[in-house]
C-alpha cells in the first residue's frame, strides 16, 4: 500500500475521562502513538481512557437532600441536617463500619455515600444530680428528711432521657442551686433547664454528659445575673447546642475537650470574660456567634478553620471579632499558636 502520514492527533472526548491517546494494540501496551504517525500497513488504532469523575450518590438517612453528581474529589463535606439527630459523617457503608470520610475526598471508584445519624437525647432533664441536698437518680428522690418517693413507675421518657426536680409541678422553675454535681450515668441536660439562674456558681460536668440543651444554663437577657465562673466540659460531650451558655458574663474559664463535635448559635455569646479557649480537633461544625466572647478573648483552633463548617460571624461580628489562631508546630507568618509549657501561646514572627 501506499505509505501515507496522520499528521496531527486525532481527536475525542468522554465523558468523566481522560484521554491518555492512541495505541496499536487494544491492550495499551508499548508507547503511546505521536504524531504524525507514518501508516506503512492496515492498523487500528485504540482510544485509551482514565476515568477522572465518578458517580457519587448521597443516602442521607432523613437528612436534608444533597445533590449528587460526577465528582473527581469532593473538596468540602456536603451538608446535610435532621431535626432532632446529631450528625456523625459520612459512610461508604451502610452498616456505617470503618471510619467517616475526610474531605478533601478524592474518588476512585462510583459510590454511595451514607449519612450517619445519633439521635439527640428527647431528654425531660436529668438522668441524675445532686443540688443543695437534695439528690435525685434515675429512680427516686430523696428529701432531707429522709422521706423517700420511688416516681420509677410514673415517668416515661425516650432512650437516653430522664426527668428533672422542678419547684412546683408546673416544671416552669427548676430548683435553684449553688453547686450542681452530675452523676456518673448523666447523657443529657435538657432546653433551659437551669436558664436565667442566678445561684448556680459551680457545674462538675462528671464524664458521661453528651449533650447540653438549648439554654441550658443561659439567659436571654442582657442583665442576666448568671454566676458561673468556670467550667469543664468532659470529653464525652459531643454537642452544646444554641445559647447553652449566653450571658454567662462571669465565666472566665472554658475547658472544651476532644470529642466535642457540634457548638451550636451563641452557645458561649456574650460570655464577656471568657480569656483563651481552645477549640478542640474534633469539632465539626460551628454556628454563628457561637463563641463570640469578646475581642479581648483568643480562640486556638487545636486543627485547621478550613476542616471545620464555621457559619458566618461564627466569632463575632464587624469590630468585635474574637482573635483566631491555628495550631502550628514551627513558626508561621499570620494568626498560628502552639504549646509552651502547656499553655497555649502565639507565635511571633519578625
Amino acid at each position: 500500500m501506499q505509505e501515507e502520514t496522520i499528521a496531527a492527533e486525532p481527536q475525542t472526548e468522554r465523558v468523566h475521562y481522560r484521554f491518555d491517546g492512541w495505541f496499536t494494540d487494544a491492550a495499551f501496551s508499548g508507547e503511546r502513538v505521536t504524531f504524525p504517525f507514518a501508516v506503512t500497513q492496515d492498523a487500528t488504532l485504540y482510544a485509551k481512557w482514565t476515568q477522572t469523575e465518578f458517580s457519587v450518590t448521597f443516602e442521607e438517612n432523613g437528612g436534608e437532600a444533597v445533590t449528587g453528581g460526577w465528582f473527581g474529589k469532593i473538596e468540602a463535606e456536603p451538608r446535610t441536617e435532621r431535626s432532632g439527630f446529631i450528625f456523625g459523617g459520612w459512610f461508604t457503608s451502610p452498616s456505617f463500619t470503618g471510619e467517616s470520610i475526610t474531605f478533601p475526598y478524592t474518588l476512585t471508584q462510583s459510590i454511595t455515600l451514607y449519612a450517619k445519624w445519633t439521635p439527640q437525647p428527647q431528654l425531660l432533664a436529668l438522668e441524675g444530680f445532686t443540688l443543695d441536698g437534695l439528690t435525685a437518680n434515675a429512680n427516686s428522690v430523696y428529701p432531707e428528711n429522709d422521706a423517700t418517693l420511688d416516681i420509677a413507675d410514673a415517668v416515661t421518657v425516650s432512650e437516653g432521657a430522664a426527668w428533672a426536680v422542678f419547684a412546683d409541678e408546673t416544671c416552669n422553675t427548676p430548683l435553684n442551686a449553688a453547686a450542681l454535681t452530675l452523676e456518673s450515668g448523666t447523657v443529657g441536660i435538657a432546653d433551659g433547664v437551669f436558664k436565667d439562674n442566678g445561684n448556680l456558681t459551680s457545674v462538675d460536668c462528671g464524664s458521661s454528659l453528651k449533650y447540653i440543651g438549648k439554654y441550658a444554663f443561659g439567659s436571654e437577657y442582657g442583665m442576666s445575673v448568671c454566676q458561673l465562673t468556670a467550667i469543664e466540659l468532659p470529653a464525652s460531650l459531643r454537642s452544646i447546642d444554641a445559647s447553652a451558655f449566653r450571658y454567662q458574663k462571669s465565666l472566665s474559664s472554658v475547658k472544651l475537650n476532644d470529642g466535642l463535635e457540634f457548638i451550636g448559635e451563641g452557645a458561649f455569646d456574650y460570655c464577656d470574660a471568657a480569656g483563651d479557649i481552645v477549640v478542640p480537633v474534633s469539632v465539626k461544625v460551628i454556628q454563628k456567634d457561637a463563641l463570640s466572647i469578646s475581642k479581648n478573648g483568643r480562640l486556638f483552633l487545636a486543627g485547621n478553620l478550613s476542616d471545620i463548617r464555621a457559619e458566618s460571624e461564627w466569632n463575632g461580628w464587624g469590630g468585635i471579632r474574637t482573635p483566631v489562631y491555628e495550631y502550628s508546630e514551627t513558626p508561621k507568618t499570620g494568626n498560628y499558636w502552639r504549646y509552651v509549657d502547656g499553655v497555649p501561646t502565639v507565635w511571633e514572627t519578625a
